[in-house]
């Protein structure tokens, strides 16, 4: 089993949510999640050995992804999943992502030279493209918008009894 830490980081202006389409499968050091080019998605990445830690990270991502500034006191935790998946060697690959809102930047969010991301947009509520965006993002962005923080185990190819990717909600 692989684990990696990653940050994802939903910036809100005027009750929207900002998003935008990654450019690459969404990867870690050891493996890449097939078909996950074109979803929608916030910004971030895998904790580096330039981050202090994960809050640190999640601003470092945004600022590449999107040239957009922001404070670690300015993000706003929204949730912590595990996504497991299967990779080819017949074990389970596992990405610990770390969720979080940020309601105050500097800047507008665009496309930047780094490239994994595309143009950014903003969505209202009922707006949200769930149905181009990562299996299980319509079980837990509802309820981080809700202001709930949600943590948990995303377990990716499995399913539970309403066909939905199976989630087990931790404490």
């Amino acid at each position: 089993m692989h684990d990696t830490k990653q940050t994802v980081v939903f910036l809100r202006k005027n009750k929207k949510i900002c998003l935008a389409q990654k450019k690459e499968d969404i990867h870690n050091k050891t493996s890449r999640l097939e078909g996950t080019k074109g979803v929608w998605n916030g910004y971030g990445g895998s904790l580096d050995e330039t981050d202090k830690d994960i809050l640190h990270c999640a601003v470092r991502e945004v600022k590449e992804e999107s040239d957009v500034d922001l404070s670690i006191h300015e993000l706003i935790p929204a949730g912590r999943i595990c996504f497991h998946w299967p990779v080819k060697d017949g074990k389970s690959n596992v990405m610990e992502v770390y969720f979080f809102f940020a309601d105050h930047f500097s800047g507008e969010p665009k496309e930047t030279k780094e490239g994994k991301m595309g143009p950014p947009k903003f969505f209202s509520r009922n707006e949200i493209p769930y149905e181009e965006m990562m299996p299980g993002d319509r079980l837990l962005i509802p309820r981080m918008l809700d202001g709930e923080f949600v943590q948990g185990r995303i377990y990716l190819g499995k399913t539970n009894s309403r066909g939905e990717p199976l989630f087990i909600e931790t404490a």
